[in-house]
């Protein structure tokens, strides 16, 4: 299963944003294998966040990443790098919904 989120650098940021990515923590690695992680992408347009995440049980990973202690961190580390990316939500990081997929298989 996926899920993809979108966000927003905050302006004047996005190079601080981007390096802290270049040197993701370790231990934040770990707790997200650790919760059911099995993949995570993040890209970057101009100020726009997407970001893609894969697990067997997505909504129970998902939940358990938001609850460890590590993540956590993070999100306050993060936060001063980041803005809504629109009104209608007042999340962070508001999950997209999907329109369409295509998987060969």
């Amino acid at each position: 299963m996926h899920r993809a989120y979108i966000g927003k650098i905050a302006k004047g940021k996005k190079e601080e944003y981007i390096k802290s990515h270049e040197n993701v923590w370790p231990e934040l690695i770990e707790a997200m294998k650790n919760v059911g992680v099995e993949k995570e992408s993040c890209f970057v347009f101009e100020n726009y966040i997407f970001v893609y995440v894969e697990a067997q049980d997505i909504d129970g990973t998902m939940r358990k990443l938001t609850q460890d202690p590590i993540n956590q961190k993070w999100d306050v580390y993060m936060e001063p790098l980041l803005e809504k990316p629109g009104q209608s939500s007042p999340d962070f990081f508001p999950e997209m919904t999907e329109v369409f997929e295509f998987s060969k298989q």
